[in-house]
């Protein structure tokens, strides 16, 4: 068995896809639950700061949205578990043999698509080999474990500095606290409020929509 992670480059994806996927910061694959009739159900994490993940019965190049399992806020970003539906045609074909299987560490955001993969090399090399055709392959390496995009982004002094701003109304308009009064909530000077306010958001905002 061998396991490769694949990046691939976001100008050369269906830009419908791209145009109703990355409202969202990403999507992450958390499990496969069965093949029917040739089409793979996934499980995904929807990860949004302002826009919902698309509603069930929602349908595009070859992908459909199930059903929304489960959603939670944590007072900046939504997660909503959802089943995803890829037909046999596009995708499903891949997997009917049981041969390769997706790894956690999957997932499409702004950067590209991250497809791990783990399998036999026949299996492997017959989806990489249909990818090129239509997909440009940034690179191909061995997979990597999964990390989660907020502690991937952001640290924990910065999380905890937005998570009292948007508590108090920071990002209300108008606003309904100040510096001053976040820095005397969190026990911070106000330029050191005012740094993780900027380095945090700056970091959220790249992810979401600077390829790098």
């Amino acid at each position: 068995m061998r396991a490769v992670r694949v990046v691939l480059d976001i100008p050369s994806i269906d830009p419908l896809l791209l145009e109703s996927a990355l409202r969202a910061i990403s999507w992450d694959f958390r499990g496969t639950i069965s093949l029917e009739n040739g089409d793979l159900i996934l499980l995904c994490e929807c990860i949004t700061l302002n826009n919902p993940p698309p509603p069930p019965g929602f349908s595009i190049s070859g992908i459909t949205i199930e059903k929304h399992l489960e959603k939670w806020t944590d007072n900046l970003i939504t997660h909503t578990i959802v089943v995803l539906r890829f037909s046999n045609e596009i995708y499903g074909k891949y997997f009917k043999n049981h041969d390769i299987v997706l790894m956690a560490g999957t997932n499409l955001t702004s950067k590209g698509l991250v497809i791990q993969v783990s399998g036999g090399k026949d299996g492997i090399m017959t989806l990489l080999n249909d990818i090129k055709k239509t997909v440009k392959i940034r690179s191909i390496t061995s997979a990597k474990g999964a990390k989660g995009m907020v502690t991937d982004t952001i640290t924990s002094e910065e999380y905890k500095v937005l998570k009292t701003a948007h508590s108090n109304g920071w990002y209300k308009t108008p606003k309904q606290t100040s510096l001053r009064g976040l820095a005397k909530e969190l026990n911070m000077s106000k330029s050191s409020v005012s740094n993780y306010l900027k380095s945090s958001e700056n970091r959220i905002i790249s992810d979401f929509i600077d390829p790098k």
